[in-house]
């Protein structure tokens, strides 16, 4: 059987669509698709540590006026069932409660862990924390920080930059107190469940000798 010759008019078309696809991808760049978060990211990188000092300095240590004060916390806590939801604040649905607390007390006992102070105006006692910190207590007490407006990544960055500053800041003058130390404090409370009861644990703002 004789071969068919192929049609000169086809063969023009083919070879014009090779020659206009040869000129597309050299003339036109080739694209990528890229995540919208990674797209933002290569924008803008988040400094996790400049903006955990900027929240430290302008939204944590400059509200220490308007903490409550962790004597009538505790004692309207023990009083009214709606306390904690009055004067603290929930970042989550089902979270802790937390609290933007000051106070002074007397140093009872001191670990690795924790500073046991009794409290001058009562005979309560709270813990002020002194071992790693975790969790986003620091970052959230506030709730200036819009969570919406970042990625979970850039949120929990910030987190861990805050608790490194009180790690280095807040917590090393209270390891260095000797037991019976009058002390001043400032910091993020969380009631926590323990021996049958409710207990104040503090993460440190600021801590100093009281005069």
């Amino acid at each position: 059987m004789a071969q068919a010759k192929p049609n000169s008019r086809t063969s023009l078309k083919i070879g014009a669509g090779v020659v206009i696809a040869a000129l597309w991808f050299t003339l036109v760049p080739a694209f990528h698709v890229r995540p919208l978060n990674a797209a933002r990211m290569h924008e803008e990188t988040f400094d996790a540590h400049t903006a955990a000092r900027r929240f430290w300095q302008q939204e944590l240590l400059s509200r220490e006026d308007r903490a409550v004060i962790v004597d009538d916390l505790l004692a309207q806590l023990s009083a009214d069932a709606g306390a904690e939801s009055r004067l603290g604040r929930r970042p989550g649905i089902g979270g802790d409660y937390l609290f933007l607390v000051r106070g002074r007390g007397v140093l009872e006992q001191l670990d690795s862990k924790g500073a046991t102070l009794k409290l001058e105006a009562s005979d309560a006692r709270v813990t002020v924390k002194t071992g790693p910190l975790f969790g986003n207590a620091l970052r959230d007490v506030t709730g200036t920080f819009d969570l919406a407006a970042h990625t979970s990544i850039d949120a929990n960055a910030l987190s861990s930059a805050l608790n490194l500053i009180a790690e280095t800041e807040a917590q090393p003058p209270l390891r260095q107190m000797a037991t019976g130390s009058h002390v001043k404090f400032v910091g993020v409370g969380v009631l926590e469940n323990r021996d049958g009861g409710k207990k104040l644990k503090v993460t440190p703002i600021r801590v100093e000798l009281s005069e």
